[in-house]
């Protein structure tokens, strides 16, 4: 495989893995908050369910998250803070394999 292509993977594994973890990080941070504003409203009277209209809107921007890293995945230009953030994961994932590289050399039996 030609250098060029091995890097292209790189980079494609890279932002798969940068974006579906931002991803985890806002559904998680959507459904923290969600249940806070399910306690509030709780405690607060229990009138109108006032709180499912923040969470339904947070909600639609979740399911657009996921279909950007799933459906349309790559088709938009990453801004200037995703693109150093896969340069930093490239350079990761190179120095994981050398290393592996390096493990599996010193695991070979050597001939004598």
């Amino acid at each position: 495989m030609s250098k060029k292509r091995e890097q292209e993977e790189l980079y494609i594994l890279a932002r798969k893995k940068i974006e579906r973890r931002g991803f985890y990080i806002h559904l998680g941070l959507y459904l923290v908050f969600s249940v806070i504003l399910a306690i509030v409203w709780r405690f607060a009277g229990k009138g109108f369910p006032w709180f499912v209209f923040p969470v339904g809107i947070w909600g639609i921007v979740i399911l657009l998250n996921f279909l950007g890293i799933t459906v349309l995945q790559g088709r938009r230009p990453p801004n200037n803070r995703l693109q150093k953030m896969i340069e930093l994961k490239v350079g990761k994932m190179k120095e994981a394999e050398k290393r592996k590289g390096k493990e599996r050399e010193s695991q070979r039996p050597k001939k004598t």
